[in-house]
């Protein structure tokens, strides 16, 4: 007859010290290395041993999901792909080899079990810890394993207005967002910022693009600032060849270019197609000189506004 022990080192197996119960629960994760020995019940010095690997299975779950919401607090489908993965919280595990048992927190307590919450996967509709424990049908080992579910809000709603006046030497945009989460905002695919606030915008078109944190959707919007090129080059290469004010946030607009004689060499008021200065007077280009423009506007808030300005042509 022979009698079988169970070892944590060789050690303890050759001196037959220290037999591990038969009902162990190993103390390194997925593997662990126990000695077996095998013993001659009549000569306890006729013995062998030998390794055995127990393999323990697992449940890997990610670190964390994310679950977009809406205002009223209810899962939504992302419209961009988010940062996290979404759920369903997947197992990976037979529903006819386990069966299972999902809980809220990261304790498997009676007054933590999610009712009805027994199949290999789970939809959560709240953030916070989630905790599923897997029972083998056969063995009756269990597998517990934890993850995270935070939330997220998408923007529902943006809109973007310059608070400075038109032609200022620092362009400012204010974002508004509607929603209930945290934003983040970038101004022609610039760095992402939290701050609503841009300032020193060039004149001319832009997008403004914001996001909540985890990306279930990103939403656009358009605008016009108003404000003249600081470069004028009028060479002929296509860059920079024509003085005109950016935006098209007027009721009404004129625009007229003197020189330093007080000679007026454009009024955008004598042609109503042309409301641009392409540095010509009289035929000729003009001068490399200093030029002073007036522009005189309506805004759409109905009121009369203007600005005054210097440039000196490059070529």
């Amino acid at each position: 007859q022979f009698h079988i022990s169970y070892h944590l080192t060789q050690d303890d197996a050759d001196n037959n010290a220290s037999p591990l119960p038969l009902l162990y629960t190993n103390e390194t994760i997925d593997t662990q290395d126990i000695i077996v020995r095998l013993e001659n019940v009549d000569y306890s010095s006729c013995y062998s041993t030998s390794i055995i690997t127990l393999h323990v299975l697992s449940i890997y779950l990610e670190e964390k999901y994310v679950i977009c919401l809406d205002s009223s607090n209810t899962v939504i489908d992302p419209i961009t792909t988010t940062y996290l993965p979404n759920p369903p919280i997947e197992t990976h595990y037979s529903n006819a080899d386990y069966t299972f048992q999902w809980y809220t927190g990261e304790d498997i307590l009676a007054s933590n079990i999610i009712p009805g919450a027994t199949q290999s996967f789970y939809y959560p509709t709240t953030p916070g810890y989630y905790t599923v424990n897997a029972t083998d049908v056969i063995s009756g080992c269990t597998i517990p394993a934890t993850t995270l579910v935070v939330s997220s809000y998408p923007p529902e709603q943006i809109s973007v207005e310059v608070i400075t006046n038109a032609f200022t030497d620092n362009n400012s945009l204010e974002v508004s967002i509607q929603g209930n989460g945290s934003y983040q905002i970038n101004l022609d695919r610039g760095p992402w910022q939290s701050q609503t606030t841009f300032q020193h915008v060039t004149g001319g078109e832009h997008v403004i693009r914001v996001r909540d944190l985890y990306n279930c959707n990103e939403l656009l919007y358009n605008i016009t600032v108003m404000d003249y090129p600081k470069v004028f080059t009028p060479n002929g290469d296509g860059i920079n060849d024509v003085l005109f004010a950016y935006g098209n946030r007027f009721e009404s607009f004129t625009f007229i270019v003197y020189n330093r004689w007080g000679e007026k060499v454009f009024d955008s008021r004598d042609d109503p197609n042309i409301s641009n200065w392409d540095g010509y007077y009289k035929g000729s280009l003009a001068p490399n000189q200093t030029f002073v423009y007036y522009i005189y506007y309506r805004g759409c808030d109905g009121n009369a506004k203007n600005a005054k300005g210097t440039v000196n042509p490059i070529r």
